[in-house]
């Protein structure tokens, strides 16, 4: 979208009024391409994400990990952005979404209340679904305690394995 890069803070109420005649889908990767540029986009990229994985369980997910490059999202639309991220159906995408924001919640000052929030979405998963996750967040569980952090989740895992079995 390298109009997008043209834009003007000016016109920028015009083409969210424009928005509103697209259909959902293109709705939703617009917003979402515009939200990298314009922060005070977020909240309706966010929403009409959610309305999008709603109606459809569809995602452009290359709009929807643009939303995580940008530096500008707070902390408690990041956790909104993990919650829809987690509710992605299709492994691939979800795990490519994960892969992408993890370098932003590693960044994050409050990485350790985000990790908390995404256990929270990740624990509605099965079993062989959670621990496939799991350890796509090595590196973040690194950053918030390092060997030690990484040494007890592995603990943790064993021993929830053995209840399991």
């Amino acid at each position: 979208m390298s109009l997008v890069s043209k834009l003007t803070k000016t016109f920028l109420p015009q083409v969210l009024e424009t928005l509103e005649e697209f259909n959902q889908e293109e709705r939703a990767y617009i917003l979402c391409i515009l939200a990298g540029r314009f922060p005070e986009v977020l909240p309706q990229a966010l929403e009409a994400v959610q309305v999008q994985l709603e109606l459809s369980g569809y995602l452009n997910i290359e709009a929807f990990n643009s939303l995580y490059l940008t530096e500008l999202m707070p902390d408690n639309l990041l956790i909104n952005a993990l919650e829809l991220t987690a509710r992605i159906d299709e492994v691939s995408l979800r795990i490519e979404a994960y892969n992408t924001i993890i370098p932003r919640l590693i960044r994050s000052k409050n990485k350790l209340n985000l990790w908390k929030n995404l256990l929270h979405f990740l624990s509605k998963r099965s079993r062989s679904g959670l621990l496939q996750e799991l350890a796509i967040f090595t590196p973040l569980i690194f950053a918030i305690g390092g060997i030690p952090a990484l040494r007890e989740t592995s603990e943790a895992i064993n021993k929830v394995t053995k209840w399991w079995n």
